[in-house]
């Protein structure tokens, strides 16, 4: 909650708070105490990294509407087994 009230301090616009790390879940950051939409990427820094985490969202092929989709919170977190 620091962080992001300095980045916010500092006029830095933020809609969204990656949930993982190199691709895998942490719940450290999965809570309702940070007030922003949740989002999991794969943070691919390394072949084995790749296509770990996503997110999914109902919206047109559209950089814009997949842009509003997530700043809305319609998004679906996924995870593979791996």
């Amino acid at each position: 909650m620091e962080r992001i009230a300095i980045m916010r301090e500092s006029g830095w616009r933020l809609d969204a708070i990656e949930v993982t790390d190199t691709g895998l879940y942490r719940p450290l950051y999965d809570t309702a105490t940070i007030p922003l939409v949740k989002v999991a990427t794969d943070d691919a820094h390394r072949p084995p990294h790749f296509g770990r985490a996503w997110i999914e969202v109902d919206a047109a092929r559209d950089r814009d509407a997949i842009i509003r989709a997530i700043r809305a919170g319609d998004v679906r977190l996924g995870f593979s087994e791996r």
